[in-house]
């Protein structure tokens, strides 16, 4: 039996195989030998999100982007494409359901200066918050050869000393542009996929650890943005951060792309802002990458002194919510959520789907709730599907780990649902959380239908909260859940 080890399938069959594979395997190896193979699972996983073909069918008109196209082109081919997220903007009222708008692989575009804060725009001038909106029934893909075309909520790189000013503050700086709640400052990021230890400064907030403003920074490559004065400030022990690095990145607290209803999204890259894609009720999402993204405050906005971030987000009511095959890592909250917290009003989420996507390094992976209402209204959560999903460190990522809360972290984090109609969990892979594998907490949890998920964690941490309270990765814990749950032959491996 020792020296059994997992193979995967000699064909890139892709997650499904994958994964069944290792469920059988998981039957009969010992833990080490399966371990090996849950990493190979994860490598083949991350591999085939990157390789993903281009497959959008085109109905109506294509529309070409590059970065080596021209705005006075047609953009109707690759050799005549548009260069410019303004001359998408300036037709999106034009485009029409079957329509695709295709991005040269390889390019790069970045968020406006003016999306970081207000008084960035020129006078009279009005720039949208997002890169982009996404328009119903129209598709934005890739062609070309390369690496999939990168979407950066960074307007530009800050690495230019003329971006920085001395303040009285001995080792303080100040950019020159305003921020409204900056959330990552990426510091000498080589862009090479996968590298989940590069450089973040660390952020300052108010009444956080005694931080009550630019005289009480305490470490190196620290910043604070003021709130009341969108003023951003940056704690360098050796000159002027333009000097210091090649590249510093900031993001804001905003999407990307915001989705208007029913679009496409297919081999798109996302980094360096608030959130990815966000928006509904309705979206398609397959074959992406997103990563460095998260870290805006919701004091700013709620008044609470929270952190958020999330990859794909839909906020209220969903019908149509398809996450396929994507990779998400190092994300301040959420890797991909459907979510209501108000208890007020009418909310349906139904025809979800979440299915072969990497999420790691993510506070919580996956994320979905829609709690009892108080005001008598109906609210539940029907024909959802979350499946053969690799959900893996949660808790270890920068935005658990800076922001002293990985004890919280949730790789399956079912916060709350009135009511589940045919709700599904399936062999998906729970590989190692600080916190929680699960959380649980109202009778639509209940109802949720688990079948042969596989479970790996750490025996200090916890299966999970389950409906009234924490309970730790022991048999005591592990019977529990399934005293408690609709778990079906279910796998434990205890690290």
């Amino acid at each position: 039996m020792s020296d059994m080890k997992f193979q995967l399938p000699k064909e890139r069959q892709g997650y499904r195989a994958y994964i069944d594979a290792l469920y059988e395997a998981g039957q009969y190896l010992d833990k080490d030998a399966f371990l090996e193979g849950v990493e190979l699972v994860g490598s083949a996983m991350r591999q085939d999100v990157i390789d993903a073909p281009d497959t959008i069918t085109v109905t109506g008109k294509t529309y070409y982007f590059s970065n080596n196209g021209s705005d006075d082109n047609d953009g109707l081919s690759p050799q005549t494409a548009w260069a410019t997220m303004d001359k998408l903007n300036a037709i999106s009222d034009q485009l029409q359901p079957g329509d695709a708008v295709l991005f040269e692989r390889g390019s790069i575009w970045r968020k406006p200066i003016s999306s970081l804060c207000p008084a960035n725009n020129q006078p009279g001038e009005y720039l949208p918050t997002y890169l982009f909106l996404g328009q119903q029934g129209v598709s934005y893909g890739a062609y070309g050869k390369g690496r999939k075309p990168m979407f950066k909520g960074s307007p530009l790189n800050f690495a230019d000393p003329a971006l920085w000013k001395e303040t009285d503050v001995e080792n303080v700086y100040v950019c020159t542009y305003k921020f409204s709640n900056a959330g990552v400052i990426a510091l000498d990021h080589c862009g090479e996929y996968g590298l989940y230890d590069e450089r973040i400064a660390f952020k300052e907030m108010i009444d956080r650890h005694d931080f009550t403003g630019c005289t009480d920074f305490r470490r190196d490559e620290s910043y604070y943005n003021d709130n009341d004065t969108n003023a951003l400030y940056f704690y360098s022990l050796h000159g002027n951060p333009g000097d210091r690095y090649q590249s510093m990145e900031i993001g804001g607290r905003y999407s990307i792309i915001r989705n208007a209803n029913a679009a496409l999204y297919e081999n798109l890259e996302f980094c360096y802002d608030g959130y990815g894609i966000t928006g509904g009720p309705s979206m398609n999402v397959r074959g992406c990458v997103f990563y460095w993204l998260g870290g805006c405050q919701l004091q700013a906005i709620t008044g609470k002194t929270v952190v958020c971030g999330n990859a794909v987000e839909i906020y209220g009511a969903v019908d149509g919510l398809y996450v396929e095959n994507c990779w998400m890592y190092q994300l301040c909250d959420t890797g991909v959520s459907h979510q209501l917290w108000k208890s007020e009003g009418e909310c349906v989420q139904k025809n979800i789907r979440f299915a072969g996507n990497v999420i790691e390094y993510c506070h919580w992976s996956i994320e979905f709730n829609n709690p009892p209402s108080t005001d008598g209204t109906t609210r539940y959560i029907e024909n959802y599907d979350h499946s053969y999903n690799y959900l893996t460190m949660g808790g270890y990522g920068w935005g658990s780990v800076m922001f002293d809360r990985p004890d919280g972290a949730t790789l399956y984090n079912c916060f709350g649902t009135a009511d589940t109609v045919n709700g599904r969990c399936e062999k998906n892979v729970f590989y190692r959380s600080a916190g929680c594998v699960y959380r649980m907490r109202f009778d639509g949890d209940k109802k949720i239908a688990y079948k042969h998920n596989i479970h790996l964690q750490h025996k200090a941490n916890k299966i999970g909260y389950l409906f009234d309270g924490d309970y730790p990765y022991t048999d005591a814990g592990k019977d529990l859940l399934l005293q408690r749950t609709n778990q079906k032959d279910p796998l434990f491996f205890t690290l």
